[in-house]
Parts: C-alpha cells; sequence; structure tokens
C-alpha cells in the first residue's frame, strides 16, 4: 500500500498510483503492479534564477519548459 507521499510523488511524475504497487523514493525505483520496474530521473532547469526540478515547478514554468527549443550542434554543423 502506497501512501500519501508516495501517492504525491507519482502524480507529480506524471505517474497514476494505482498501476504501481511500491514506490522507492530514494532511489526513484518505482515498481508496477505487472512487475515492471521505472526509474523516474529529475529534470532540472534554471527557473527564477536558480535551479530547481521540473516537476516542482508551478504549471505555467513546466508548460514553458516543454515549450523551448534546444540547440542542435549537429544540425548546426550539417547546415554550414
Amino acid at each position: 500500500m502506497l501512501n500519501t507521499h508516495k501517492i504525491d510523488y507519482l502524480k507529480r511524475h506524471n505517474f497514476n498510483p494505482e498501476d504501481f504497487r511500491e514506490v522507492d523514493m530514494v532511489t526513484g525505483i518505482c515498481t508496477m503492479k505487472s512487475g515492471v520496474r521505472h526509474r523516474i530521473v529529475e529534470k532540472y532547469s534554471r527557473i527564477m534564477g536558480y535551479f530547481q526540478t521540473i516537476s516542482a515547478a508551478n504549471i505555467g514554468k513546466r508548460a514553458e519548459f516543454r515549450q523551448r527549443r534546444f540547440f542542435n550542434i549537429k544540425n548546426f554543423l550539417k547546415r554550414c
């Protein structure tokens, strides 16, 4: 049975808590009821002048992060 902290942890990472039977919040390894294991990886971004996890940011900042375009050096060099 998952406690409220583990349920919030899964929801923050866009997982359905009902699909999981075990969550290790230290290692980020989550075991689903089917036996499949996932590792949750935190993404960090510079938000409001300091680094913060994307999952802890507000809805607007998360949407802004998804809309960002990242620089790809390989594509840049192909055009040169």
